[in-house]
Protein backbone atom coordinates (compact mmCIF):
# COMPACT_ATOMS: atom_id res chain seq x y z
CA UNK A 1 0.00 0.00 0.00
CA UNK A 2 2.79 2.43 0.91
CA UNK A 3 4.51 1.62 -2.38
CA UNK A 4 1.30 2.40 -4.32
CA UNK A 5 0.83 5.74 -2.56
CA UNK A 6 4.48 6.70 -3.14
CA UNK A 7 4.18 5.83 -6.83
CA UNK A 8 0.92 7.81 -7.14
CA UNK A 9 2.52 10.86 -5.49
CA UNK A 10 5.60 10.55 -7.72
CA UNK A 11 3.41 10.42 -10.84
CA UNK A 12 1.36 13.38 -9.65
CA UNK A 13 4.47 15.49 -9.01
CA UNK A 14 6.06 14.43 -12.31
CA UNK A 15 2.81 15.22 -14.14
CA UNK A 16 2.60 18.68 -12.55
CA UNK A 17 6.18 19.54 -13.53
CA UNK A 18 5.76 18.44 -17.13
CA UNK A 19 2.46 20.35 -17.40
CA UNK A 20 4.24 23.55 -16.35
CA UNK A 21 7.00 22.95 -18.87
CA UNK A 22 4.58 22.32 -21.72
CA UNK A 23 3.26 25.88 -21.87
CA UNK A 24 2.72 26.71 -25.53
CA UNK A 25 4.23 29.70 -27.30
CA UNK A 26 0.68 30.95 -27.94
CA UNK A 27 -0.14 30.82 -24.19
CA UNK A 28 3.06 32.68 -23.33
CA UNK A 29 2.34 35.35 -25.96
CA UNK A 30 -1.19 35.82 -24.62
CA UNK A 31 0.16 36.31 -21.07
CA UNK A 32 2.80 38.76 -22.35
CA UNK A 33 0.12 40.74 -24.23
CA UNK A 34 -2.09 40.80 -21.11
CA UNK A 35 0.75 42.07 -18.88
CA UNK A 36 1.76 44.75 -21.40
CA UNK A 37 -1.88 45.83 -21.88
CA UNK A 38 -2.43 46.15 -18.12
CA UNK A 39 0.76 48.21 -17.81
CA UNK A 40 -0.17 50.47 -20.74
CA UNK A 41 -3.59 51.05 -19.18
CA UNK A 42 -1.96 51.92 -15.85
CA UNK A 43 0.54 54.47 -17.20
CA UNK A 44 -1.42 56.04 -20.07
CA UNK A 45 -4.87 57.45 -20.65
CA UNK A 46 -5.06 56.07 -24.12
CA UNK A 47 -3.19 53.31 -25.89
CA UNK A 48 -3.56 51.30 -29.04
CA UNK A 49 -4.68 47.69 -28.73
CA UNK A 50 -1.71 45.40 -28.08
CA UNK A 51 -1.59 42.08 -29.92
CA UNK A 52 0.77 39.20 -30.65
CA UNK A 53 2.21 41.13 -33.61
CA UNK A 54 3.62 43.68 -31.12
CA UNK A 55 5.67 41.08 -29.20
CA UNK A 56 9.36 40.41 -29.86
CA UNK A 57 11.11 37.52 -28.13
CA UNK A 58 14.35 38.63 -26.47
CA UNK A 59 15.02 35.37 -24.58
CA UNK A 60 12.39 32.65 -24.98
CA UNK A 61 10.89 30.54 -22.20
CA UNK A 62 11.72 27.00 -23.24
CA UNK A 63 11.85 25.15 -19.91
CA UNK A 64 11.52 25.69 -16.19
CA UNK A 65 15.33 25.93 -16.03
CA UNK A 66 15.44 29.14 -18.09
CA UNK A 67 12.17 30.66 -16.85
CA UNK A 68 13.82 33.51 -14.92
CA UNK A 69 15.89 34.47 -17.99
CA UNK A 70 12.91 34.67 -20.36
CA UNK A 71 12.17 38.18 -21.66
CA UNK A 72 9.74 39.60 -24.18
CA UNK A 73 9.62 43.13 -25.57
CA UNK A 74 6.29 44.71 -26.48
CA UNK A 75 5.96 47.81 -28.65
CA UNK A 76 2.84 49.91 -28.19
CA UNK A 77 1.47 53.39 -28.92
CA UNK A 78 0.03 55.50 -26.12
CA UNK A 79 -0.23 58.79 -24.24
CA UNK A 80 1.93 58.16 -21.17
CA UNK A 81 1.15 60.59 -18.38
CA UNK A 82 -2.18 61.63 -19.93
CA UNK A 83 -0.82 64.79 -21.49
CA UNK A 84 -3.56 65.08 -24.13
CA UNK A 85 -3.37 67.25 -27.20
CA UNK A 86 -1.58 66.67 -30.46
CA UNK A 87 1.62 64.61 -30.65
CA UNK A 88 1.25 63.17 -27.15
CA UNK A 89 0.74 59.61 -28.37
CA UNK A 90 4.20 58.10 -28.68
CA UNK A 91 5.79 54.75 -29.45
CA UNK A 92 6.65 52.94 -26.21
CA UNK A 93 8.29 49.69 -25.13
CA UNK A 94 7.64 47.30 -22.26
CA UNK A 95 9.95 44.46 -21.25
CA UNK A 96 7.94 41.54 -19.87
CA UNK A 97 9.45 38.84 -17.66
CA UNK A 98 8.00 35.67 -16.18
CA UNK A 99 7.54 35.63 -12.42
CA UNK A 100 6.64 32.93 -9.95
CA UNK A 101 3.88 30.51 -10.89
CA UNK A 102 1.90 31.85 -13.82
CA UNK A 103 2.66 35.54 -13.26
CA UNK A 104 4.11 37.86 -15.88
CA UNK A 105 5.40 41.32 -14.99
CA UNK A 106 6.85 44.47 -16.56
CA UNK A 107 10.49 45.32 -15.88
CA UNK A 108 9.76 49.01 -15.30
CA UNK A 109 13.43 50.05 -15.30
CA UNK A 110 13.73 48.84 -18.91
CA UNK A 111 10.30 50.00 -20.09
CA UNK A 112 8.68 53.31 -21.07
CA UNK A 113 8.52 55.92 -19.62
CA UNK A 114 11.84 55.08 -17.89
CA UNK A 115 13.38 54.38 -21.30
CA UNK A 116 12.48 56.06 -24.56
CA UNK A 117 12.21 54.85 -28.10
CA UNK A 118 12.76 57.48 -30.79
CA UNK A 119 10.34 56.79 -33.62
CA UNK A 120 7.71 58.82 -35.41
CA UNK A 121 4.09 58.20 -34.46
CA UNK A 122 2.57 55.38 -36.44
CA UNK A 123 5.78 53.39 -36.82
CA UNK A 124 4.90 49.74 -37.38
CA UNK A 125 6.98 46.91 -35.92
CA UNK A 126 8.14 44.52 -38.63
CA UNK A 127 10.50 42.28 -36.66
CA UNK A 128 13.85 42.03 -34.97
CA UNK A 129 17.43 41.69 -36.20
CA UNK A 130 20.88 41.82 -34.60
CA UNK A 131 19.80 43.03 -31.12
CA UNK A 132 17.55 45.61 -32.70
CA UNK A 133 13.96 46.21 -33.71
CA UNK A 134 12.96 46.83 -37.33
CA UNK A 135 10.14 49.29 -38.00
CA UNK A 136 8.41 50.60 -41.08
CA UNK A 137 7.83 54.33 -40.97
CA UNK A 138 6.59 56.83 -43.50
CA UNK A 139 8.06 60.14 -44.53
CA UNK A 140 6.57 62.99 -46.48
CA UNK A 141 7.31 63.42 -50.15
CA UNK A 142 7.00 66.85 -51.66
CA UNK A 143 3.31 67.51 -52.23
CA UNK A 144 2.00 64.98 -49.69
CA UNK A 145 -1.00 66.05 -47.62
CA UNK A 146 -0.40 66.37 -43.84
CA UNK A 147 -2.38 63.20 -43.24
CA UNK A 148 -0.63 60.96 -45.64
CA UNK A 149 3.14 60.58 -45.92
CA UNK A 150 3.85 58.38 -48.94
CA UNK A 151 7.50 57.32 -48.67
CA UNK A 152 8.03 54.00 -46.86
CA UNK A 153 11.24 53.67 -44.87
CA UNK A 154 12.70 50.89 -42.72
CA UNK A 155 14.35 51.91 -39.48
CA UNK A 156 16.42 49.79 -37.09
CA UNK A 157 16.59 50.87 -33.45
CA UNK A 158 18.89 49.44 -30.79
CA UNK A 159 19.25 50.19 -27.10
CA UNK A 160 22.04 52.55 -26.07
CA UNK A 161 24.00 52.34 -22.78
CA UNK A 162 21.06 53.82 -20.83
CA UNK A 163 18.53 51.45 -22.40
CA UNK A 164 16.96 54.07 -24.67
CA UNK A 165 16.19 52.83 -28.17
CA UNK A 166 17.86 54.92 -30.90
CA UNK A 167 17.91 54.67 -34.67
CA UNK A 168 21.07 53.09 -36.08
CA UNK A 169 22.23 54.93 -39.19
Amino acid sequence: MKKTICCAIALLVAGTGSAQESVSEWEITQQVVAAASAYATAVSCEHSPIGPEDVVVISPFTSMDDRSDAEYLVVWQGDIGCLGGSATVTTNVSVIKIGIGTSYFVDIERSSPTVRISLPQGARLIGSADNGLVFETREYAQGDANCCPSIKRRVVVRPDNQGNWQEQK
